[in-house]
């Protein structure tokens, strides 16, 4: 047989188990053995926004722990854009919350894909968005 079991927060557990046929017979308990549950941030890239000049998204941690130091990275591909890469590093994104992050200014014309990464220790997450530059007004396609 299998069992699973999700723990909520992070910590040192003790476990048991006993095992019961169909028959209604029951073990005794097992001894208890120790386990570790480790908590990682995970990060997740939300939602992207054009506008003018400029595009946003925003980088969730909807994790149980702080992500640090979480690197990003924002290109355009497809295409000869003024300001087409952006990028940085964000110090903390606090457990359940966000942080958006901006473009620097972008200028073309035509369609191009946005990719997006996020990243920090213990997790990453990336996305391809498209999108249509009209000089300076940035169309995200859903």
């Amino acid at each position: 047989g299998t069992a699973t079991h999700i723990w909520a927060s992070a910590g040192t557990y003790e476990i048991k188990a006993k095992a019961k046929d169909i028959g209604g017979g029951e073990s005794g308990w097992s001894p208890t053995h120790s386990i570790t549950i480790y908590s990682t941030p995970v990060l997740q890239i939300g939602n992207v926004t054009g506008g003018l000049f400029k595009v946003k998204a925003t980088i969730k941690n909807t994790g149980f722990v702080d992500a640090d130091h979480v690197k990003w990275t924002m290109t355009l591909v497809c295409g000869a854009f003024i300001g087409k890469d952006a990028g940085g590093t964000i110090l903390s994104i606090p457990a359940g919350e966000e942080k958006t992050v901006t473009s620097a200014l972008i200028i073309g014309l035509g369609k191009t894909v946005i990719t997006l990464t996020a990243s920090c220790v213990g997790s990453s997450d990336a996305k391809d968005q498209n999108a249509t530059i009209l000089l300076f007004f940035i169309k995200i396609k859903a």
